[in-house]
């Protein structure tokens, strides 16, 4: 549409993607702007996966009692979510190390895991509906001991098991000192074959995904390449931003609210993973982000623990969906700041973070297909669609805007007759705390309970909705036959 925003959207072989981008529209100073959506219903996208959604957490997490069945509270926190993947690995993989011998000891490890941290885990996966990636130490150059570690989770979690995942981040190992500065693809590749020679001792049927890696992307073809007999999934990591205190301001990954919310950036994201998508489509297998989230260093107080980093999920959860990527795990830790969408507070409880609110809302509007959205503003919003399985069409729209309000008309189809509305609201878009989704927080026990829709008038399939700035809405179409849930 000229002389407005237009939503951008790629047709892929294996999605789609709508992204609002600047056109020549004078933006209003200030109030109100006119939001027009529309959706293609007749030109439906990729299926969402059930377990879309997953967390990422170190290694070193399993050797403490977090993943234990016992944990209710963070249990229920995890369920509110729907399907999911568990994925353990990170930094500290490197340092994590395995032994069935309960007196065994290792210099320099950060954590030493037993049979009874593999056993707690499964039993918590079980217990979640979440399966689990796995990562083996690459770094310490103890194939023997991956392998044994590999085999005993297969044995007492096999189901549970996607696959294993051999170190984390390679490339980057000649600048963390794990390998000299020389150290290069090749190497890698040496040390990956001598591995899964070891581990196709034991376990001849390795499932295997990477190559977990945030930068080069020549790795992961040549991952895929190499390793491509037991690779099931292809695995990257990807932080927008960075959190790196020496970061001046006038740099592009400088973590700031403006940063985050900038279309600029969710753009350069949705490139960056479009890339990646194509080159496993081409090898055959599903893409993972496999360790995502706003900036990385486990990102920025008042940044990636606030509002702004709730709407930012949201968007970057559906943005990756509709390329077809197979799924997101946002990387996550248990002290409370940062990042990390769940936290333990120092009473020993369990609790939703501000970034959790956006994955829930994803989570209540991803369960169906992604469809194609066209919209036309003049301010920094999104519109993503899911037509579901139910019959339902849900569209998220999501005001990253910090000074003004939409006023948004959605055009849905003139079969749907019926449309209601609920949303994720904060204080302000750099809030911490009162935040709600559907007009509830979690609660302190882990649940959450939406409130009723609120209704909205429906005329030709068309419903107007205001959206406040820094803000998001949920709009549920459905044909008058059908029953509000």
């Amino acid at each position: 549409m000229k002389n407005r925003y237009t939503c951008l959207f790629a047709l892929l072989v294996s999605g789609i993607l709508s992204v609002c981008l600047p056109g020549d529209a004078a933006t209003p100073s200030t109030g109100t702007a006119q939001v027009l959506v529309t959706v293609q219903v007749d030109a439906p996208g990729p299926v969402i996966p059930a377990d879309f959604m997953g967390l990422s957490y170190e290694a070193t997490v399993l050797a403490t009692g977090h993943f234990d069945p016992t944990n209710r509270v963070f249990l229920q926190l995890i369920r509110n979510l729907g399907g999911g993947v568990l994925r353990f690995g990170g930094n500290s993989v490197e340092r994590t190390f395995w032994s069935r011998d309960p007196k065994a000891k290792f210099p320099g490890a950060e954590a030493v895991l037993r049979p009874g941290d593999i056993d707690r885990l499964f039993a918590f996966s079980r217990q979640a509906g979440w399966p689990v990636i796995l990562g083996l130490n690459l770094g310490a150059t103890v194939p023997e001991m991956a392998s044994d570690e590999a085999a005993y989770a297969m044995e007492t979690g096999r189901e549970q098991l996607i696959a294993f995942e051999i170190g984390n981040e390679p490339e980057l190992y000649r600048k963390n000192g794990t390998r000299k500065p020389e150290y290069v693809y090749a190497d890698y590749r040496l040390e990956l074959d001598v591995y899964r020679k070891a581990l196709h001792a034991r376990l001849p049927k390795l499932p295997l995904c990477g190559p977990a890696h945030a930068s080069n992307f020549p790795w992961l073809t040549n991952f895929l390449h190499d390793a491509k007999s037991d690779v099931v999934m292809a695995s990257r990591h990807h932080y927008p931003l960075s959190a790196d205190p020496s970061m001046t301001a006038t740099n592009e990954r400088y973590c700031s609210v403006e940063n985050l919310l900038k279309p600029v950036t969710m753009k350069k994201s949705a490139d960056l993973i479009r890339l990646h998508q194509q080159a496993a489509r081409q090898a055959g297998v599903p893409l993972r982000l496999g360790e995502t989230s706003t900036a990385s260093r486990g990102g920025k107080p008042g940044v990636s623990d606030s509002m702004a980093a709730a709407l930012w999920a949201a968007d970057y959860l559906f943005a990756t969906a509709e390329l077809g990527v197979a799924g997101v795990n946002l990387h996550s830790y248990f002290r409370c700041g940062g990042y990390t969408p769940i936290c333990a507070d120092n009473r020993g409880g369990y609790r939703a973070m501000p970034i959790y609110y956006g994955m829930l809302l994803f989570h209540q509007a991803a369960r169906g297909r992604a469809m194609p959205v066209h919209c036309a503003t003049a301010i920094n919003m999104t519109a993503h669609a899911v037509l579901g399985d139910d019959g339902k069409l849900r569209i998220a729209l999501i005001n990253k805007d910090l000074t003004h309000s939409a006023a948004a008309s959605l055009a849905a189809g003139k079969t749907f007759t019926k449309a209601g509305v609920f949303r994720l609201t904060a204080p302000s878009v750099t809030s911490r705390d009162g935040i709600t989704l559907a007009g509830n927080a979690v609660a302190a026990d882990g649940t959450w309970t939406a409130q009723p829709l609120t209704p909205l008038p429906v005329t030709h399939g068309t419903c107007e909705v205001a959206v406040p700035a820094a803000s998001a809405a949920l709009v549920v179409f459905e044909h008058e036959t059908k029953e509000w849930p």
